[in-house]
């Protein structure tokens, strides 16, 4: 049985139990899917069950949990991938049935220019322009010009993983103003994406660093974390 820590999660339905809730009359309607669009920080949800005895939960992967609604639209403080999920329960028991979940990108790799127009923020550092302090690091007050006290922009490289078989999926999580931003996968490819996905085309123990740069001052930061695939592992036992 699979178990998730969301309050209390034992689908009734396990594998391909979702074709036990299809065919459920009592079920009938359940659209164990949902679409969704982005605009800047803003997404967009949608899910088109219909049918008084399904609840719905949402998890946006942020710490904010919606309830029973079809259609609404959520604001992410932060960029990066969320994991978002969609517990269905029955309205009666109140039994968690089964989840749809899948990971969406919250601002896009050009969302700011790479203009240099520092900004001292309300946290006393210095940010690359108005558009980095806001939308990379959550920083609404600032004024025009270098932080007296900071005036070079601090880099912290920082990066968070999840990893599914031979996938991998990457959030930058760096601190500090830069606009370049390089990852190499340790298996001799390359990416420039800001939260990139890999895929490995075998198991092995591989070092995943990240390097970030601030054009304007020519400093740059990498740290390196070593990541173990183990796909194979245990098959034919």
């Amino acid at each position: 049985m699979t178990t998730f820590t969301l309050g209390i999660y034992c689908p009734i339905f396990a594998n391909d139990g979702d074709k036990d809730l299809y065919n459920n009359p009592r079920y009938e309607g359940i659209v164990i899917e949902f679409s969704y669009s982005i605009d800047a920080t803003t997404a967009y949800f949608e899910n088109t069950t219909e049918n008084p005895n399904i609840l719905l939960e949402w998890d946006m992967g942020d710490g904010t949990v919606v309830f029973e609604k079809n259609e609404f639209e959520h604001n992410f403080s932060e960029l990066g991938h969320f994991l978002v999920c969609l517990y269905f329960k029955d309205a009666e028991t109140n039994q968690y049935l089964t989840k749809k979940c899948q990971y969406i990108e919250i601002g896009a790799d050009d969302l700011c220019d790479l203009t240099w127009e520092p900004v001292c923020g309300c946290d006393n550092r210095t940010y690359m322009n108005p558009c980095y302090a806001e939308n990379y690091h959550g920083v609404y007050l600032w004024s025009y010009g270098k932080c007296p006290d900071n005036p070079d922009p601090v880099l912290v490289p920082e990066y968070t993983y999840n990893i599914n078989e031979r996938t991998v999926e990457l959030f930058n999580s760096s601190v500090g103003t830069y606009d370049k931003f390089t990852w190499d996968f340790g298996d001799g490819t390359f990416s420039e994406k800001r939260n990139p996905i890999h895929t490995y085309m075998q198991d092995g123990d591989y070092e995943i660093c990240l390097t970030i740069k601030n054009s304007h001052t020519k400093e740059k930061e990498r740290v390196c974390e070593k990541v173990l695939l183990n796909v194979t592992e245990g098959v034919g036992e």
